[in-house]
């Protein structure tokens, strides 16, 4: 069901059975890049959010993004991009 459902965006990514612990383990890895402030605010956002209609999230949605990208965190993440080496929280 997984190859049908990824078409449909309902699934990330369908591997083979064999592959699926390197799978999970490089998005892990992929999450662990991320700022943890980021990440909890997406977390909250998704969970204040949930069910209700999309016109009426749009613009708390904006604002929380808004919010987050002028914070010290992601100003520190945009540091490191620039200067080509990894943010403060990112695993060695």
């Amino acid at each position: 069901y997984a190859a049908e459902a990824a078409p449909l965006g309902l699934v990330h990514a369908v591997v083979p059975a064999g592959a699926l612990d390197d799978a999970v383990a490089a998005q892990l890895g992929a999450l662990g890049q991320g700022g943890p402030l980021a990440q909890a605010e997406a977390k909250a956002l998704v969970r204040e959010v949930t069910g209700r209609p999309p016109s009426e999230v749009a613009e708390e949605t904006a604002a929380r993004i808004a919010r987050v990208r002028v914070g010290a965190e992601a100003q520190a993440g945009l540091a490191a991009y620039f200067e080509r080496r990894k943010p403060p929280w990112a695993a060695p």
